[in-house]
This record gives C-alpha cells, structure tokens and sequence, in this order.
C-alpha cells in the first residue's frame, strides 16, 4: 500500500508543477504581447543594427541553457528520490522549450542580417530549432543536441564578433 504522506507529497509536487508550468506559459504571452504591442514583430525585417544585438543577448542566453541541460543530464546518470527527478525533469523540459523559442528568434534575426552571415549557420539555426522543437513534444533533448546547441552558440558567438561575419 503506497504511503499517505510520500502519495500527498508527490501531488503537491506536481501541483506545484503544473502552477509553475501556467507561471511559465503566462510570462511568456506578457511578453510578447509587450513587443507587440511595442511594435516589434518577430517575422519581420529587422535592421541589422537591431538583429545584431538581438543576437547577442540570444547567444548567451543559449550558452546558459546548453550548461543548465548538460548538469541535467549528468544528474539523471545517478539514483534519485523521485521528487527529484520530477522536479529536474520538469526544469529541463522546461529548458529546451525555451531553447526552441530562443532558436526561432535567433533564426529569424539571422535572416534578417543575411547576407552579412554565411547561409549554413542561418540553416543550422533553423534544424537547431526543429531538434529542440521535437525535443519539447517527445520528452528531454539528448546530450547530441545539447552538444550542438553549446557549439552553435559558441560558433555564432565568435562569428557575431568577427569584423567580416561570413
């Protein structure tokens, strides 16, 4: 017979998930109500100046995303209590659904300065982008796709500082 207090436990922390998950959806809708509403389209032209910077704030935000998935993936290796693992699980879900966000700007800001960019990293960005977004419906990303997200922000993060960016 399952134990009273793990069972009440367990829900409370999937309570607790699931109003962080609505926490989450919320954020996200505030904010791109505000760029819109600010007159920021995202499948728009940007200006380079604008794309650029974009991009830069995208590209560390990448780098910190790839490290947080990685620490994730090392902790699932080893025995945990199961509250634990729900709680890392949900957390890095959570994370490649940003990614995936976060790549479909950085696609579309790099069309934008295109082409100041070589094509392959504009393509790259956009499989990136379809990984993550698969990753999202079917579970974590695999430590492969985080291997390419961590090389891809450092690549574009080197290429974005380069004078002659192709």
């Amino acid at each position: 017979m399952p134990d009273p207090s793990r069972t009440e436990a367990l829900t409370g922390i999937l309570d607790s998930l699931v109003l962080a998950a609505s926490l989450d959806v919320a954020a996200r809708f505030v904010r791109t109500y505000r760029d819109r509403r600010d007159g920021v389209d995202p499948s728009s032209q940007e200006t380079d100046e604008v794309a650029l910077e974009r991009l830069a704030g995208l590209v560390d935000g990448l780098g910190e995303i790839a490290a947080r998935l990685r620490l994730y993936h090392l902790l699932a290796m080893g025995e945990a209590p199961i509250e634990s693992t729900l709680i890392r699980r949900f957390e890095a879900l959570t994370l490649v659904g940003r990614a995936a966000g976060m790549l479909r700007v950085v696609h579309q800001s790099l069309l934008s300065v295109y082409p100041a960019v070589d094509e392959a990293v504009v393509e790259r960005a956009r499989r990136l982008q379809t990984q993550f977004d698969s990753g999202n419906e079917h579970g974590l990303a695999n430590v492969e796709d985080v291997d390419r997200l961590e090389e891809f922000a450092r690549s574009l993060s080197l290429q974005l500082a380069s004078p002659n960016r192709s």
